[in-house]
C-alpha cells in the first residue's frame, strides 16, 4: 500500500508543536516558533486558515479538548491560553502577568 500526499501547507516559521482535533472535526493546530498560532481544516479541499496570536515567545504545546470545541496552548513566555476552535477567540488565559503594584523596588 503507497501513501500519498493529501496536502501541503507552507508556514512562516519553524513548528514546535501540533495538536489535532479528536472529534473529527479534521482541525489542525501548528505552534510556532514565531509565537504565531496556525488553525487549518486538513480535509477541506480549500484549506480554511485562521492565525492566532497571543504569546510572547514560541508554542510549545497544543492540546484540543475531547469534545474539540476548544483547545489549549502553551508557550515558552510562562502562559497557558485557551482558544475556541477553530476561528480562535480566546477563552481564558493564565499566566504570569505582572501590573505596576507586583514591581518590587
Amino acid at each position: 500500500r503507497e501513501g500519498r500526499q493529501l496536502q501541503q501547507f507552507e508556514f512562516d516559521s519553524q513548528i514546535f508543536s501540533l495538536g489535532y482535533c479528536p472529534s473529527g472535526g479534521d482541525w489542525l493546530a501548528v505552534g510556532m516558533e514565531q509565537s504565531l498560532i496556525d488553525v487549518l481544516n486538513v480535509s477541506s479541499p480549500k484549506p480554511d486558515k485562521y492565525r492566532l496570536t497571543s504569546h510572547d515567545s514560541c508554542v510549545l504545546s497544543l492540546k484540543f479538548a475531547r469534545s474539540g470545541k476548544w483547545f489549549v496552548s502553551t508557550s515558552k513566555d510562562n502562559q497557558l491560553t485557551g482558544w475556541r476552535t477553530p476561528y480562535g477567540a480566546k477563552l481564558f488565559e493564565v499566566g504570569p502577568h505582572r501590573s505596576f503594584a507586583d514591581h518590587s523596588p
